[in-house]
């Protein structure tokens, strides 16, 4: 979670933000932007550690890929 005000300063300085202070998403006069942080977490454990603790298993994960473009 981003909480430091350099952060926002340097928002508001760049003219990123609403001169007024509400953005008024999705309605007329919207100006600016919110900016929102999330964060979605899953706990995992190997196959055989969940077997030996009785866990009732969901699905397992046979094999992972990572990319990333660069590109908007």
């Amino acid at each position: 979670v981003t909480i430091h005000p350099q952060k926002y300063l340097q928002l508001a300085q760049g003219r990123f933000l609403a001169e007024d202070g509400r953005c008024r998403s999705f309605g007329k006069g919207a100006t600016g932007y919110v900016p929102g942080e999330g964060v979605g977490a899953v706990l995992l454990k190997p196959l055989h550690r969940a077997e030996a603790d009785g866990d009732h298993i969901l699905g397992v994960i046979r094999a992972t890929s990572a990319n990333h473009t660069g590109r908007t």
